[in-house]
């Protein structure tokens, strides 16, 4: 009878990586299971709104790399269409001194 050692024992106790779980099958977006409807696209890190406008599901850019400013932005975007929300979100960057194109 062999007795584990302790990195055999480490290894078989060690819990897997959470943020892994929450990727897209081709490892590009990246969910938070704590906040819903916000997506991270991993290349770049900026963050990205989940809306849904007529039954179709779009990705809507929060503008910004930072998790806690995209959790702020994220209830901006409860308006009545894609290009409201769009507005929105625009004048929110505005108001924090982000110069805003296009």
């Amino acid at each position: 009878m062999s007795i584990p050692s302790a990195d055999t024992a480490a290894a078989t106790k060690s819990k897997p990586n959470t943020k892994e779980q929450h990727l897209s099958p081709d490892g590009k977006w990246q969910s938070s299971p704590k906040v819903p409807r916000l997506m991270q696209y991993v290349p770049s890190g900026m963050y990205f709104a989940r809306v849904r406008h007529n039954g179709k599901l779009f990705r809507v850019s929060l503008g910004t790399t930072v998790f806690t400013t995209a959790k702020l932005k994220l209830p901006d975007l409860n308006a009545r269409d894609l290009t409201a929300a769009i507005a929105t979100i625009k004048g929110t960057a505005r108001s924090i001194g982000i110069d805003v194109t296009a």
